[in-house]
């Protein structure tokens, strides 16, 4: 998406097992809902069998939750490729908004996440003229 590569799931099928046993851990440890934690191992699956339709947080530096690895972005490229919510601006907006909070209950803090949010839905205009309705 618009230029930004991430190469986490280039890995060897091993190691991503094992970080998918981190990634679900700290959800937990995190206190995270069953559901997202099921609709975050999902995407991790998804982006294990098509690597390079993963890249990770656009434009801004990755908040990483593991090493190269960041969750809200994890989730939020798999809405916009899965489910395309890029197609319609009702739902850009609310997976745009809906990573600002996951940043959030990651431990990410308030100020950045929701800017970061806040940005990339003052910026949905630009990204259809990048990436038009096709």
């Amino acid at each position: 998406m618009l230029g930004s590569t991430n190469d986490f799931f280039t890995q060897d099928a091993k190691i991503l097992k094992a970080k998918k046993r981190d990634v679900k851990t700290l959800l937990i440890i995190k206190g995270f809902n069953p559901k997202l934690i099921e609709l975050v191992l999902v995407a991790y699956d998804y982006f294990s069998k098509n690597p390079h339709e993963f890249d990770g947080e656009t434009i801004v530096k990755d908040l990483n939750d593991l090493p190269n690895l960041s969750i809200a972005g994890l989730v939020h490229d798999y809405e916009y490729v899965v489910y395309k919510v890029w197609k319609n601006p009702i739902k850009k907006i609310r997976a745009d908004w809906e990573y600002g909070q996951l940043h959030e209950k990651l431990g990410k803090g308030y100020f950045i996440p929701y800017l970061r949010a806040i940005c990339l839905i003052i910026t949905t205009p630009i990204y259809y003229l990048i990436k038009p309705f096709s």
